[in-house]
């Protein structure tokens, strides 16, 4: 009786070791996602958040893994994604500088972060569109100083500019 007892026991721990052990492990709820989480955790919600294609989702992504350090176990891969997406980041930027919304391109384009192979050309990005928003409003002050002098060959000059 007492070496069925023992038998069962060991059986029945035996029963619930295999069934824990081939039961997945619960999803990571990226709502509630700390500092304190794993870098496991981390990574699976930037991907999700990576996947979703939204650009706020994309930014919040990248923040979750942009600052690690190269010892991290899971760096490489977290590199690998910055670099994918900041494609999406930097060509919204464009958009936003096509409708005529630097403030909105510049922030979207800043928040790129530098260890992204496009760090550098969004920097360059920015800069460009910095000076020509300033060379625009140089030509917009001229051509509006001419039509208040009513010097409206001077003002069609800079309006065609």
């Amino acid at each position: 009786m007492i070496g069925l007892s023992i038998c069962s026991v060991f059986g029945g721990i035996g029963g619930l070791a295999f069934w824990w052990l081939t039961t997945p492990p619960p999803t990571v709820d990226c709502k509630t996602i700390s500092p304190l989480s794993t870098d496991m955790d981390r990574l699976y919600c930037a991907q999700q958040a990576g996947r979703s294609g939204e650009i706020s989702k994309i930014l919040a992504g990248l923040e979750l893994v942009s600052q690690w350090a190269p010892d991290r176990s899971l760096y490489s891969e977290a590199q690998r994604l910055i670099a994918e997406w900041s494609h999406p980041i930097l060509l919204a930027a464009r958009k936003k500088i096509e409708q005529s919304d630097l403030r909105g391109a510049v922030e979207l384009a800043s928040r790129i972060p530098p260890g992204s192979p496009l760090y550098k050309d969004a920097q360059t990005e920015i800069a460009q569109w910095k000076k020509y928003w300033q060379q625009g409003e140089a030509i917009a002050r001229a051509a509006r100083t001419a039509m208040r002098s009513q010097n409206w060959i001077l003002a069609e000059e800079k309006l065609l500019i």
